[in-house]
């Protein structure tokens, strides 16, 4: 779980400006899209500009729970009737690299047949799986789903 700083803003200062300058750095900016392209360019966004909550795993668990499904839902809305490109990105770990490698590949599949469910064309979506990351910003048990840049 982040932590944000509380941001002071000029009373003149646009919604979009004070949402842009609290999630800078964060890699997450879905106000500076327009609302009609804005869940469409990141899946994580709502039509609103809020991002919607992660997709989450259990340790050494591949299920998906409610609210992760409610999420997927969501996620699928706006990439209905494009031919939007998006990845997944999955990760587990374990001392085992074959298990960690297995757990994370399953934890994609999972969200892939979700979205095939909800009528995106499995064409369209690629599953990225990383067994044991190593970068310090990943949250091994949380998702990312993003659109492919054409």
């Amino acid at each position: 779980m982040r932590v944000r700083q509380r941001i002071e803003f000029d009373a003149d200062e646009s919604e979009d400006a004070r949402y842009a300058e609290q999630h800078r750095g964060d890699g997450v900016l879905c106000r500076e899209l327009g609302p009609e392209h804005r869940a469409a360019k990141d899946p994580g966004c709502d039509q609103r500009g809020n991002r919607r909550p992660p997709i989450t795993f259990d340790d050494g668990s591949s299920d998906l729970g409610p609210g992760d499904v409610a999420t997927i839902k969501a996620v699928a809305i706006p990439l209905k009737g494009n031919d939007t490109k998006i990845q997944i990105t999955t990760y587990a770990h374990d001392s085992n690299i074959a298990a960690a490698r297995s757990l994370a590949k399953a934890r994609g599949d999972n969200i892939a047949a979700e979205l095939e469910a909800e009528g995106i064309d499995k064409a369209r979506i690629v599953v990225r799986a990383e067994a044991n990351p190593t970068a310090p910003d990943v949250q091994v048990n949380e998702a990312q789903i993003t659109v492919v840049a054409e």
